[in-house]
Parts: C-alpha cells; structure tokens; sequence
C-alpha cells in the first residue's frame, strides 16, 4: 500500500515523516518533519500535490521518449550518410544538436499540470508499452522516410554516386545524399518534441505551454530557410560554410513532402496508436497502467479539483459523474 498522510499538529508528526507522501497544512511543528508543506492551509493541497506529481512523472517519461527518438533518428540518418562513405559536418551536427533539438526538449519538462485530477496514474515502467511502441514506430517512420529519399535521389539524372574522399579516414560532408538526409531529418527532431507533449490527462494539452510551441514554430521557420532562403539567397556564404549542397528546387519541394508526410505519420502514431490504443489495451488487457472503467467507480461523487477563485478557504468540490456529463462542465473528467 501506498500511504499519505496530512495533519497540521504536533500530534500529527511521526505520522507524516513515517507516510510515503506528507503533507503539512501547518507553518509550526508538522511543516519540519513533512516532505510537504501547503502553500494553502487546505486539505484540497493534497489533490494539487498528486496532480503536480503525475504530471512530473508524465514530463519524466515524455522527455526520456523524446531523447530516445532523437537518438535513434539521428544514428539512422548516420547511417545512411556512412553508406556513402560520408557524414554531417560538424555544424550540421551544431544545428541538430542544439538548435533543432535542445531547445525544444528542455520545454517539454516545462508541461503545467492538468487541471483535474484523473483516476488512473501514468505508467509507472520507463520500458512499458508506451515508450516502447513509441520508440519502435517512430524508428519504422524514419527508416522508410528515409529509403524513399534515398530512392529518388538515386533516381535523379543529375546524381552521381562517385564519392570517395581523397583520405579513406576522412568522410566527406558536401555532397548531395548528407543535404538530402539532413533535410528530410531535420523535422524529426521537434516533431518527437511536440508528439511527446500532447498531454491533456495529466499534463495540460501542448498548446498550453508556450516555451515549447515558440521553439517548435521557430525551429520549423529555419528549416524553411535551409529549404528556400539560403539555396537561392546567401550573401554570407551560410549555406557553403556549414557544407551544404544546393539542390534542385524540385527535388527540394519533393524533399519537402516527404518530411511533411513524414511529420504527420509521426503525430498520428503518437496520438492514435501510442496514446489512444494504449489506453484501450490497458483499460482492456491490463497492459501498462490504463484508465479505469467508470462502472467501477462510485457514483456518488467524483475526483475534483480545488476552486482557487471561489475563496481563499477553498475545499475539494465533488459533483456526480451524470451531472457533469449533462453540464459538459470542464472542472471534473471521470475516465
């Protein structure tokens, strides 16, 4: 069993440090011993409490799936770079590393909790079904993307497959297959960012967190300028100086597609069969921690959140699960 426990007395110390998880509703005795202590001198602290945590430990899980995806699509994309004896210039590495990805990982912690408190807890096994189909179906995703670039590309009549660096120990970066590869990759870095923050049960949507959607909109505008500004306009010599090659502006607009397509598979699978099956097989099978049935719960009252605006002497508001459906209230959801 997993025990909490809230007091705000003296008498109410060794209960607190002996619980997993205590919360002092006291500034006095009960504030030392306790790992917690409310801001609001509320037992509602305590609903605020589980639903900060949850929502902790679904950013943990989320920035771990993002990490790995950005691993694992930029070894692929190494891959077939070295299959042409070459590899990404150093800063082409530079803006992967920490343009395309770094900034937009660091918001995905940034998630806010969500607003009520559901009855079932996020995945509590950082290799359950969830991190583990993600991982797989974005690897399946990048993989074929990638084929399909490089299977065009070959197809072109101005492609020429002779690249041999002078040095055998020294791989080429300029040549047209490290262009192509780094383009059509480039999506996939804060797509994995803004397919793992989806949120909305115990994170609030990914709408809501600001940080993350100015760097994920900023991100895509300079890809946009590796696409279209600095093939036709570079009077700094940007585009020769981290070793690009200029394409031919319709293999770049097919380029274009396939990321974009690429894209969407990303966001479909993450939403559809990650999040949405995964919570059907869970509620079904049992597989990982999925929602519980409602015909399990009491209907008698419901899981609610503390009204903030109401009054400062705020308690937990409980409302029963068919009045809330009939009100289409946004203050309570029942899974």
């Amino acid at each position: 069993h997993i025990v909490g426990m809230c007091g705000d007395g003296a008498n109410d110390c060794a209960a607190l440090s002996a619980a997993h998880c205590g919360v002092a509703l006291s500034e006095a005795e009960a504030s030392i011993v306790s790992p917690f202590t409310a801001k609001r001198l509320c037992i509602a602290s305590v609903v605020d409490l589980i639903r900060e945590a949850r929502a902790c430990l679904a950013s943990s899980f989320a920035i771990f799936r993002c990490t790995i995806i950005y691993g694992i699509s930029q070894m692929i994309q190494a891959l077939f770079c070295y299959s042409y004896k070459a590899d990404f210039s150093e800063y082409q590495y530079i803006l992967i590393d920490f343009v395309l990805f770094l900034p937009c990982a660091f918001f995905v912690t940034k998630a806010q909790s969500s607003t009520v408190l559901q009855a079932n807890p996020p995945t509590s096994r950082i290799f359950g079904p969830r991190t583990l189909s993600s991982m797989l179906g974005n690897v399946i995703i990048s993989i074929l993307s990638l084929l399909l670039t490089h299977f065009l590309l070959h197809r072109q009549e101005w492609f020429s497959s002779s690249y041999t660096p002078n040095n055998t120990q020294t791989a080429v970066h300029a040549i047209s297959p490290v262009t192509a590869t780094w383009l059509v990759g480039s999506f996939a870095y804060p797509i994995a960012a803004l397919a793992c923050s989806f949120g909305g049960r115990w994170r609030k949507p990914f709408y809501h967190n600001i940080g993350l959607m100015c760097c994920f909109f900023l991100c895509l505008l300079l890809i946009n300028i590796m696409y279209w500004v600095l093939p036709v306009w570079d009077p700094y010599g940007l585009y020769q100086f981290m070793e690009f090659v200029v394409l031919p502006f319709n293999f770049r607009v097919t380029l274009f597609g396939i990321a974009i397509g690429t894209s969407v598979l990303q966001i479909i699978w993450e939403y559809i069969f990650v999040n949405q099956i995964g919570d059907l097989m869970g509620e079904k099978y049992g597989i990982g921690r999925g929602p519980v049935d409602d015909d399990n719960l009491p209907h008698t009252q419901a899981v609610g959140v503390a009204d903030d605006s109401s009054s400062e002497d705020s308690s937990i508001i409980l409302e029963s699960p068919i009045k809330k459906q009939q009100k289409n209230s946004n203050l309570f959801e029942l899974i």
